[in-house]
């Protein structure tokens, strides 16, 4: 047990580095491991789970997606992170939190090994990823996207006083990462390319548009009081 605990003492991104050293230490490697899936396994069975659930109803790609495969997933997830543990790149985190950026990227890969298993090849996974970048100024949104259906009347309202960039960063980090995982490549590489933005630049739109929204929302709230 004491050996176990010794390895609570460090962070997530320093058990990916040990991790990486297997072949140094296969054995300090093995419980490296069993501390990462032990300090992430319950969050990531939550997020694997509850995204079954969302994308069974409604189901646009007449798949059956069962909960109950939320186990296998992880695990295998898990075990896709063991095998490469060198992909984490803390530099692409949209946190400064070493457990929260480490947490994003272990639900990116549960992401796609769940894509994976219900989709197969990487041909069908893009269709997921189909995409629109609205560049109109007159700030009314596009009736169609499926993320506003979730949003509260409230928040739309908030999104129509956004810059367009603002707006449409914080939709798009809406639909594809709304627990903190890494925005999808081509999806950052779209909005980029789309609203003319520089490497970084997306994180902080996002954050901008964050702090704007709440601002709009804490208003409302005390005018409701």
């Amino acid at each position: 047990m004491g050996e176990s605990n010794e390895y609570k003492k460090y962070d997530s991104e320093e058990l990916l580095v040990i991790l990486s050293m297997a072949e140094d230490d296969e054995e300090e490697a093995k419980r490296a491991f069993y501390e990462l899936v032990e300090r992430h396994k319950e969050e990531l069975l939550r997020y694997c789970t509850t995204m079954c659930n969302t994308e069974a109803n409604p189901n646009k790609f007449q798949v059956i997606f069962d909960p109950n495969d939320a186990i296998e997933i992880v695990w295998n997830a898990f075990y896709r992170i063991k095998s490469n543990p060198n992909n984490f790149d803390m530099a692409k985190a949209n946190t400064e939190d070493v457990e929260k950026a480490v947490g994003a990227y272990l639900k990116g890969t549960v992401k796609t090994e769940f894509k994976k298993k219900y989709f197969g090849t990487d041909e069908e996974i893009k269709i997921e990823h189909e995409y629109e970048v609205d560049l109109s100024e007159d700030g009314k949104l596009i009736p169609t996207r499926a993320i506003l259906k979730g949003m509260t009347k409230e928040i739309e309202e908030a999104l129509m006083g956004l810059t367009v960039k603002e707006r449409e960063v914080f939709i798009a980090y809406a639909e594809f990462c709304p627990n903190g995982e890494y925005i999808p490549r081509e999806i950052a590489s779209l909005l980029r390319d789309k609203l003319d933005l520089g490497e970084s630049s997306l994180r902080v739109y996002n954050g901008r548009a964050k702090k704007k929204i709440q601002e709009r929302l804490s208003i409302i709230n005390r005018n409701g009081k």
